[in-house]
């Protein structure tokens, strides 16, 4: 239903496995679509189709992070503690910052075809300062919304005790990610 003029390149219909020749321009396109919402002064909350969520009270706890600090624009999960986010979740309100970091990330896109949505989204996000005490944008727990490995393979948030928010099931491809999800009875389509 998105417009095709919204795109920079033609999207493939067919599954696209990790860093295939069709997977950077699916990547590309959910940054092309998020920035065209929050110019139309939408506060966007982004999730990857190979997330599941946990919690029915997700909404109230990301409303309680965005307004806990009148400064937060920005809500990324992680990738790793405190150095790499994870584009596959995330909440951005319509400010100037958040235009300009997915611009400067679909630039870096545009020029370089092999660098990821994410690969691109760290590089502008680290010429930002990301300190909780004066960053505009605030890094989600990895315990309340682990990534792939973190849940599947080092059974955090469990084996500390957390209920995680989210599951992201990615490090897992295709098959393996609905396997995953089975084994760990997170699995809810037929």
């Amino acid at each position: 239903m998105i417009p095709e003029d919204w795109f920079h390149q033609k999207l493939d219909d067919k599954f696209a496995k990790w860093q295939d020749k069709s997977y950077t321009p699916i990547t590309h396109s959910k940054t092309l679509v998020v920035e065209r919402l929050l110019y139309m002064d939408i506060t966007v909350w982004f999730s990857d189709v190979d997330i599941v969520f946990m919690s029915p009270e997700i909404y109230n706890y990301l409303i309680f992070k965005l307004s806990s600090r009148k400064t937060t624009e920005a809500l990324y999960s992680q990738e790793t503690e405190q150095h790499i986010i994870n584009s596959g979740f995330y909440v951005m309100r319509p400010t100037d910052l958040n235009k300009k970091v997915l611009h400067d990330s679909i630039v870096i896109q545009d020029h370089r075809p092999d660098v990821t949505q994410q690969g691109a989204i760290n590089m502008v996000l680290d010429e930002i300062n990301l300190s909780y005490h004066s960053s505009p944008i605030a890094l989600l727990d990895l315990a309340l919304f682990p990534q792939g490995r973190l849940y599947f393979e080092r059974n955090i948030p469990v084996k500390y005790g957390f209920q995680p928010m989210i599951v992201h099931a990615n490090y897992r491809i295709g098959e393996e990610k609905k396997k995953s999800l089975q084994d760990a009875k997170l699995w809810y389509i037929d």
